[in-house]
């Protein structure tokens, strides 16, 4: 989890993780901070991540803020999550920071991926010269959790299956029965076997260039 709150800080901690202790990335939280991420004032830290040839992780959290805009805990565990993502990918891509750093990676977590499709519906037409997100799934920089929603097949008809990775939510254990989570992905029949692959395999071993 990178210090946000002060970028030149987040920017050398990035470093001393993945030089002195082999992180494959940094994690940015999705809501709570004062600008959102594609801000300029982040740049710094994605020219890192970029030199360093690693990824980013924008993991979404109940905060606070988002809490008290909610009556009931169930409504919160529906919708906390998946807001704060759709507002900074939404800002990501408008800001062009990715077209402009090529071995720049980001990932999106905690909030699954049903919503990608239709923002990208609805941004890519007004975009103009900036890189859209569809080019950007093709060039391998952004990436999307997935696996236990009901519309995992349609988002793979939509999005192809380079772009999606399962993420087990560790170390939940506990919360999550984790082998369970892991059988009931790939016992899904709903998702062919070569996909089921990529997404648990392939593209997290790319997204992590492990």
């Amino acid at each position: 989890m990178l210090p946000l709150q002060e970028v030149g800080a987040a920017v050398a901690e990035l470093r001393r993780a993945v030089k002195e202790y082999g992180m494959v990335g940094g994690l940015l939280p999705a809501d709570g901070l004062p600008r959102p991420l594609g801000h300029q004032d982040f740049y710094p830290l994605y020219e890192e991540a970029n030199r360093l040839g690693c990824m980013m992780a924008v993991h979404s959290q109940n905060s606070l803020r988002n809490n008290d805009l909610f009556m009931w805990r169930h409504e919160a565990a529906t919708l906390a999550h998946v807001w704060p993502q759709m507002r900074q990918f939404t800002n990501l891509m408008f800001s062009g920071v990715l077209g402009r750093l090529p071995d720049l990676k980001i990932a999106f977590l905690e909030a699954g991926c049903g919503w990608v499709p239709y923002l990208m519906s609805k941004m890519e037409p007004r975009m103009g010269e900036l890189l859209r997100p569809s080019k950007l799934i093709e060039r391998g920089q952004i990436y999307f959790q997935c696996g236990e929603e009901m519309t995992t097949s349609r988002d793979l008809e939509l999005l192809g299956d380079d772009c999606l990775f399962w993420a087990s939510d560790f170390p939940h254990e506990g919360i999550v029965d984790m082998a369970k989570a892991v059988k009931e992905f790939l016992d899904r029949e709903d998702i062919p076997d070569a996909a089921k692959r990529k997404i648990s395999y392939h593209n997290p071993k790319r997204l992590y260039a492990l």
